[in-house]
């Protein structure tokens, strides 16, 4: 009797679960359906809404500084006052404790501050000002105390004696800093030699210079990435180092790298740019040619094939499609960006998050060579940038869009989970997609509270209701 009575069990929550799976595709298919009917009525309401304006001073929109992190990102608009969006896990936004924000916030704590640049990484974000002053909050590693602690207002950063901050770069946990006596130091996580210090301890609290490794050489940038790190110095040498698993360093070792190793530029050209992102690189070249290492499970490097390449340990030529010269490329996590010089996008790698740009109906989980991304009607690209799983795009309009991961609201387009084509991000009044998916939602619940709806809440085991709560 009993083993009947949990056969039955078992069947209705099978059918259950199969009629909630039916639900969300359902409401999935609506939304889509209301928003492409709707669309063009919104399209025209924005374009009146622009004309209508008569004080060009007035119109918000983001200038081309934006800085991304991991799934958060900060922006200026063109009054240079920041808005923030995405996580807020560790206070990296600058709006207090605040988990996170699905669309883009004015963030009153930086106000007055006068920023020149925003430098933003995994979850730690640094502001140096127009007076020359440096400001950390988020996940900071304490001196002091040897730990790391959440800054939800900007504190000013420590500096080396007699030094003077003049730009920060970060990577995962793993922090370079440049001073204006053109001397680099380097703080933060340790992992897999990151730092380039050397066989030191895991985290390091205190800040010590990363000497480049000719003393007649000056380091010009550091590049530095999850568990490796690119530099490039006055003089146009590039160097490696951290972890070499799948070529990640353009060379082959089989030991991990705890000082800066030369990476040989082609033969009768230097290198100029370097990007990298989670275990795969681009590198460009005086010349304007742009090479690739590391993995390409994914299709990340753009050489074509179809699996046949698992990864490159030195660097290979990528082909800029017909007629097109690049102008830049770009690393996302496991995706690639790339931008030519007659302004065209290019995208190509994992597509999982569609992070590709590639449209509703794209059903491709990655692609293994340089597609054309097209701009929305009447635009043309003007700037290309990405984090993780993420991307972003100026126009030549000074319109920035976006694609790709939402999962924390990095997108800034509210809760509408990813975005699978560019989509337009406005400053001002939120944006409609997120109203359309509340309403959607709202439609639905009224259904739970309708006695003559399959559905309605009476008719269901209070656990049941609050599951479907929860799923909807």
């Amino acid at each position: 009797m009993i083993i009947v009575i949990n056969l039955k069990k078992k069947k209705l929550m099978i059918k259950f679960l199969y009629s909630i799976i039916n639900i969300r595709i359902f409401i999935y298919n609506y939304s889509i359906k209301k928003i492409r009917m709707t669309e063009p009525l919104i399209k025209k309401r924005c374009i009146e809404k622009e004309n209508n304006s008569s004080n060009p001073e007035k119109k918000k929109h983001l200038d081309n500084g934006i800085f991304i992190g991991k799934d958060y990102a900060i922006a200026f608009n063109q009054k240079r006052d920041l808005y923030g969006w995405g996580e807020n896990f560790c206070g990296e936004l600058g709006i207090g404790k605040i988990k996170e924000q699905d669309t883009p916030i004015l963030i009153a704590n930086l106000e007055g501050y006068k920023w020149e640049k925003i430098i933003v990484c995994f979850r730690t974000t640094f502001g140096i000002t127009q007076s020359g002053e440096t400001y950390v909050w988020g996940d900071h590693f304490d001196k002091k105390f040897e730990m790391s602690k959440r800054i939800y207002i900007p504190e000013l950063l420590d500096t080396p004696e007699n030094e003077k901050w003049k730009d920060i770069v970060a990577g995962v946990y793993s922090n370079f800093g440049f001073t204006e006596s053109e001397k680099v130091y380097s703080w933060g996580s340790n992992f897999h030699g990151v730092l380039g210090l050397g066989k030191i301890k895991i985290t390091l609290y205190e800040m010590k210079e990363l000497k480049p490794p000719s003393n007649d050489d000056k380091w010009s940038n550091i590049i530095p990435a999850y568990d490796h790190c690119f530099g490039i110095t006055k003089n146009g040498n590039v160097y490696g180092w951290g972890n070499p698993r799948c070529g990640k360093l353009g060379f082959k070792s089989k030991i991990l790298e705890y000082y800066p190793v030369l990476l040989v530029p082609p033969k009768g050209d230097r290198w100029k740019e370097i990007s990298t992102g989670e275990s795969h690189s681009f590198g460009m070249t005086e010349k304007g040619k742009v090479y690739t290492w590391g993995q390409n499970y994914r299709g990340q490097l753009g050489l074509g094939g179809k699996g046949g390449i698992r990864y490159r340990a030195s660097p290979k030529l990528l082909e800029s499609p017909k007629g097109e010269q690049w102008e830049k490329v770009i690393c996302g996590e496991n995706h690639s960006l790339g931008i030519t010089k007659n302004n065209n996008v290019y995208v190509w790698g994992d597509n999982l998050h569609n992070q590709l740009g590639l449209g509703l109906g794209s059903k491709i989980k990655e692609i293994y060579s340089p597609k054309l991304l097209n701009p929305p009607k009447g635009e043309k690209w003007a700037q290309i940038m990405t984090k993780t799983n993420s991307s972003f795009a100026f126009t030549q309009s000074h319109k920035l869009y976006v694609w790709g991961n939402n999962m924390h609201g990095q997108l800034g387009l509210g809760r509408c989970g990813s975005r699978w084509e560019p989509t337009l991000l406005k400053l001002e009044d939120g944006y409609w997609y997120k109203n359309m998916w509340y309403l959607i939602r709202i439609l639905f619940i009224a259904r739970l509270k309708e006695p003559s709806s399959g559905f309605y809440k009476e008719n269901l085991p209070l656990d049941i209701f609050k599951f479907i709560c929860n799923m909807i």
